[in-house]
């Protein structure tokens, strides 16, 4: 230490600073790497120290000199030894969390970084609205009363239990997934939110149980337990921090993964008795029970991108402490490289882990961080209107603020004058623009949408005369040829009164003959107009009856899939019994979002690129027609996903046998016509990608507003609000 230092920090040097005798030490090991836990008993409190920490920390005895305890911690911990500040630091952090007492008078201004530091911390706790933490006392003493039950949920019986109760209920959602795709319609509907809430309340007290339940039986504490408000929707919380204390990082991962392990299970349970019930109600609360458990499963408490129960996973599997407060280190450290052009700056602690990880990690958290924060200020302004945009006004000021306040304490650490302001604007301002550019220049993008191909110029054959389905001469998909017969219909009734007709024509020319013969005309006129009626009725008929026998009137291919379901049934008049199609003409049918419309129209007429799916290459087809109106009803069952399709359906408002369901977003239908050689070998039914692009030039930003107008289209519609 050299004799020019500040006064405050001689002060400082001079001093005989105590650690506490109550505290706690636990050695623990990641990748290769050894660091220490320190546990404070008043607060139950962990924190996770490296090995330099600790060497410094246990010669504060009260007897030796603080820098003397410096200089000793060095010798031991040689390349890993702490810098003066950093030891500077630890100090005050020791003294700010009531670890270590200093044993003197200490200048103010030495502790004033960590104090503002902690206040800044509190008041953004405080006004961040979106985040409620709300503590109801320690479950300690009831989770030690369950430990028996502990000991049962963490053998290797209970393992295998639960891997069959998990893999059964997977295997009967998938044996029974069209009546589960019935049974999940209108999950999310106003009258379900009820129930929704009520199995969400269920599984979080079930969540966190599992966590304080599993951390007891490895010798944990939970030393706190209560419920969080994000957004005002209610979530449990348990503190069970004490397991970053335990040795084996196995134990913390079961700790980590307890609540997970135990929803699933519950899942499963839900799944075979969703199954098994006949009770509609039953089943109504089986089905919301697994959907929620696998939709916040997955979505939340896997996500390794927040510091729920996945982060703490990956941490440990990676064998990486401190994963998200490293890869802030390293996000900070490559911003003041390329933003401040400082290559002084020391280079944060790798853990012998590659600073690729560290930074890609940062970028993805970071980007995930404001997707969440963007979506919860949505929300909240959706959902609390003027309250909502209150709370959303107040967390980004308050956001602001901290940065502001974080950036001018930069500042000032890096001395004022040497602060490289003409580097960081140019940079700064440099970085603006090219994300400006890319955010805001309008492009000309790429414009998709879902198609199915049918037959163009159908040849539809319906009944004319009423009667039973008799014999069939084709089959479905067989071609024909023009006169060929396709099938027969049989009428006896119609046929007798042919064969009646018939024999009355034949007597009424004898009766018109002999008038004729005997020279009374008038009355042979008479005669011979009611023959006239008599054979207008039967020609008639006879068409009719001739039309029992369908007959191809082109070459074609026949189109009925439900051809042999239809032999015995009877037919009335207007039904449609077969058709036929030209395999040299095919159209795509494709539904055009109301967002899109306008692209749509301005390609009228103009060419488009039709990609079917499982093949390789795009054919040409001509964007030729639109419907003028939207609708919501699904006339191509094809593309819907009950067939696997990207158009997504609810129940119907107005429910009829045709048309059950009804599409969450109204669509306009279009046609693109193709008429290649490569018709021949394109069947309808195929389903293919249609796309263009776009005739409008938007940017980033445009495209976002729009990609959100829909996606909240769809979430009102199937809460069915109105946006």
């Amino acid at each position: 230490m050299s004799a020019d230092r500040p006064a405050n920090v001689r002060e400082i040097s001079a001093l005989h600073p105590r650690l506490r005798d109550d505290l706690h030490f636990v050695f623990q090991e990641f990748s290769g790497e050894r660091c220490c836990v320190l546990e404070d008993p008043v607060t139950s409190r962990y924190h996770r120290i490296g090995l330099a920490e600790h060497a410094l920390m246990r010669r504060l005895d009260g007897k030796t000199p603080f820098a003397e305890a410096c200089a000793r911690a060095a010798l031991e911990s040689g390349s890993e030894a702490l810098s003066e500040r950093s030891s500077l630091a630890l100090l005050a952090w020791l003294v700010e969390h009531r670890l270590a007492d200093l044993g003197g008078n200490v200048p103010i201004d030495v502790l004033d970084e960590n104090r503002s530091r902690k206040l800044s911390a509190s008041v953004s706790s405080f006004f961040n609205l979106l985040s409620i933490r709300i503590p109801l006392g320690s479950p300690d003493r009831f989770l030690k009363k369950c430990k028996p039950l502990a000991s049962f949920f963490c053998s290797h019986f209970f393992f295998v239990l639960w891997m069959i109760t998990v893999v059964g209920g997977l295997l009967q959602i998938f044996v029974h997934r069209e009546e589960w795709k019935q049974d999940a319609v209108g999950i999310l509907a106003p009258a379900n939110w009820l129930w929704l809430m009520a199995v969400w309340a269920i599984l979080k007290v079930w969540h966190e149980f599992w966590h304080g339940l599993v951390c007891i039986h490895h010798g944990g504490r939970v030393r706190e337990a209560g419920m969080l408000l994000i957004v005002l929707m209610p979530l449990g919380y348990v503190d069970a921090s004490s397991s970053l204390a335990f040795p084996s990082r196995w134990k913390r991962i079961q700790v980590a993964g307890a609540g997970m392990y135990g929803e699933l299970f519950l899942a499963g349970i839900a799944a075979g008795v969703w199954t098994l019930s006949g009770d509609a109600l039953v089943r109504h609360l089986a089905i919301n029970t697994v959907m929620m458990a696998g939709a916040t499963t997955i979505l939340f408490n896997m996500n390794p991108l927040m510091r729920f129960d996945g982060y703490y996973i990956l941490s440990d599997l990676m064998g990486v402490p401190n994963l998200s407060t490293r890869s802030s280190a390293w996000l900070r450290y490559v911003a003041s490289r390329i933003f401040l052009g400082r290559k002084s700056d020391s280079t944060p602690e790798t853990g012998g882990k590659s600073p690729l990880l560290y930074v890609s990690y940062g970028l993805l958290a970071l980007l995930w961080r404001i997707l969440v924060m963007a979506t919860l200020l949505l929300g909240a302004t959706l959902l609390f209107r003027g309250g909502g945009l209150v709370i959303a006004v107040l967390s980004i000021l308050v956001t602001l603020i901290n940065f502001i306040h974080r950036t001018v304490k930069k500042w000032n650490d890096g001395g004022g004058d040497d602060f490289p302001w003409p580097t960081f604007l140019f940079r700064t301002g440099l970085a603006l623009l090219l994300f400006g550019m890319v955010l805001f220049v309008p492009f000309k993008a790429r414009v998709t949408s879902p198609a199915v191909a049918q037959y163009a110029g159908e040849e539809i054959h319906r009944v004319d005369l009423p009667g039973r389905v008799a014999e069939f001469y084709v089959r479905d998909g067989e071609a024909v040829v023009a006169g060929q017969k396709l099938l027969r219909l049989e009428n006896l009734e119609a046929q007798n009164r042919l064969q009646a007709l018939r024999l009355e024509v034949n007597h009424q020319e004898i009766r018109y003959r002999k008038k004729f013969l005997s020279g009374k005309p008038a009355e042979a006129e008479a005669e011979a107009a009611t023959l006239k009626g008599l054979r207008e009725q039967y020609h008639e008929l006879q068409k009719r009856v001739d039309s029992l026998e369908v007959r191809a009137l082109s070459d074609g291919i026949v189109l009925a899939p439900d051809l042999q379901r239809m032999e015995d049934m009877y037919l009335s008049n207007g039904n449609e019994i077969i058709r036929l199609a030209q395999p040299s003409r095919i159209e795509w049918i494709l539904p055009v979002p109301v967002t899109d419309a306008e692209d749509f129209r301005m390609q009228l007429g103009r060419e488009v690129w039709i990609l079917p799916e499982g093949r390789f290459r795009a054919i040409p087809g001509v964007f030729s027609r639109m419907a003028g109106r939207a609708v919501t009803t699904p006339d191509y069952q094809a593309l819907t996903v009950l067939a696997g399709g990207e158009l997504s359906l609810r129940a119907n408002s107005k429910p009829s046998r045709d048309h059950p369901h009804e599409l969450i977003q109204p669509v306009f239908w279009g046609v693109v016509e193709y008429a290649g050689d490569e018709a021949l070998s394109l069947r309808a039914g195929e389903r293919a990608h249609v796309r263009f692009n776009s005739t409008y030039s938007l940017s980033i930003w445009r495209r976002t507003i729009r990609a959100y107008e829909k996606f909240l289209d769809i979430v009102f519609a199937r809460i069915g609000k109105e946006s």
